[in-house]
């Protein structure tokens, strides 16, 4: 933008320190980037903003093209990504709103912020990772399911459920078979079963180990108030699988578990009987 320029209102919006004016900002902004005749408009005060001097408007700017499908700033949120010199909250955004465009180029700027000593920029790289969905983000999310941060395992775990799931199903089951062993918090089980299910479902040589896993979390004698999170999970996992040599268990399971467990195991049990037609 020419210095001599009168501001855009808009742009000057993104840079507000009221959290109400730029939200409002960005949601006019939004409506503006998904209009041919807006766009450009849009796209012109987004590049803009990411060089403003604030850092608050370089972060909103970054919101706004992940949400608005900008992927014309995708190589400027890369390098905000990466500048080890930028604020953290700016290269927090632009990493995530590389994830929203599934920039498969964005992995190294995502995985600078996997060492971030604040577990909730290391949760928006696994954020990121999983939207990308490419072998080295699975490779890098399969490292996160080791992270100290329960925020940052569970991230990790559904990004694996997703995209990661195709880019490379094998090696991720393997990882997800390793973190169910190790982990302590219930949701985050929860999701690395559900997790399994789904990488199972694209991985066939993988489909009787994770079998045998939700088999035996389903049976699992209930331990501490969360424990219906695992079997809920593994009796829906065992739905998706179709798996026919968890019939006999399922018919036991629904007579003495949780009503929502009882549920899910009721209609992992139609699965079953869906396929029998």
């Amino acid at each position: 933008m020419d210095s001599t320029s009168t501001p855009d209102p808009l742009g000057a919006g993104l840079a507000s320190p009221d959290h109400l004016t730029r939200l409002h900002t960005l949601e006019l902004l939004d409506a503006m980037a998904r209009r041919p005749d807006t766009r450009p408009h849009a796209l012109q005060i987004a590049s803009d903003a990411l060089a403003h001097a604030s850092p608050t408007a370089r972060s909103a700017a970054a919101q706004l093209a992940g949400a608005a499908g900008l992927t014309e700033l995708t190589p400027r949120l890369i390098g905000l990504g990466l500048d080890p010199h930028e604020a953290g909250r700016v290269r927090k955004s632009a990493v995530l709103a590389l994830g929203l465009l599934q920039a498969t180029d964005a992995v190294p700027a995502a995985l600078a912020l996997t060492d971030h000593p604040n577990p909730m920029y290391r949760r928006a790289a696994a954020e990121a990772l999983g939207r990308i969905g490419t072998p080295d983000a699975a490779t890098a999310l399969t490292a996160a399911l080791a992270d100290p941060a329960w925020e940052v395992r569970m991230v990790a775990a559904i990004g694996l459920g997703g995209p990661a799931a195709d880019a490379a199903p094998a090696p991720a089951l393997q990882a997800i078979l390793l973190a169910l062993h190790a982990e302590p918090h219930p949701p985050t089980a929860e999701q690395l079963l559900r997790s399994l299910a789904e990488l199972a479902l694209r991985c066939p040589e993988g489909r009787t180990d994770a079998a045998e896993v939700l088999r035996r979390a389903l049976a699992q004698p209930p331990e501490g108030p969360e424990a219906w999170r695992l079997q809920r999970a593994a009796a829906r996992g065992l739905g998706e699988l179709r798996d026919t040599a968890s019939a006999p268990l399922l018919e036991a399971m629904e007579e003495v578990t949780d009503a929502v467990v009882a549920e899910e195991v009721r209609w992992a049990r139609r699965q079953l009987s869906a396929d029998r037609c």
